[in-house]
């Protein structure tokens, strides 16, 4: 059951990879050269008419550096009782009550920036939430691949996710599908900021 909702996870929040194919390119080196016979002091200076005198920034687009955060995932899990399972249409007004829209079978956070928010995802397959089944298992995630600001991505999942906790007298767990405590947010919080703090979403 675990090894399924990861890879539904994985499959849901995977971003492709862009990648430039021809690398760093630099145009040649434009130098100024001095007489070597200008080592007695002389100041004499000669142009070498075989260098050329210009030099082209790389672009950043153009260094291939891997995303550290490309395969890791923030995600928290909600677990409904066998009699007590939420029918879609009540999810769907919690969603939107907190700014989340419906999206190819599953609901999306509002993007920042261009960088996508956190997903909440239908554990079960076939991985969307269908208006003609109850709901047993919940996925929030988060892809942390560019991400900006997680700390605060992660206050409004935990919110999210007590509040769907409350209404729905469902199960809030950790991603080893651990009963969420003070200390297990704690914890989430505390990666968070140290991935924040390392991207320098807190530079400004």
């Amino acid at each position: 059951m675990i090894g399924i909702a990861i890879l539904i996870v994985g499959i849901l929040f995977l971003v492709s990879r862009s990648q430039n194919s021809n690398g760093i390119k630099f145009s040649k080196i434009l130098n100024k050269n001095t007489n070597s016979n200008n080592l007695n002091g002389s100041g004499e200076e000669i142009d070498n008419e075989e260098e050329i005198n210009e030099i082209r920034v790389p672009r950043q687009a153009e260094f291939d550096i891997p995303d550290e955060n490309e395969d890791n995932f923030m995600i928290l899990y909600l677990q409904s009782k066998i009699d007590a399972r939420p029918n879609f249409e009540s999810l769907k007004s919690k969603m939107f009550a907190n700014g989340l829209t419906l999206k190819d079978g599953y609901f999306e956070s509002s993007s920042k920036n261009k960088i996508p928010g956190f997903k909440v995802i239908n554990m079960e397959e076939p991985g969307i939430f269908d208006e003609k089944k109850d709901i047993s298992l919940i996925a929030i995630g988060l892809h942390l691949k560019g991400q900006k600001d997680i700390a605060k991505t992660f206050d409004h999942m935990i919110d999210l996710g007590k509040n769907l906790e409350k209404s729905f007298d469902m199960k809030l767990l950790d991603e080893s599908f651990n009963k969420i405590t003070d200390q297990t947010i704690g914890n989430y919080k505390e990666n968070a900021t140290a991935i924040d703090l390392k991207s320098g979403s807190y530079a400004n």
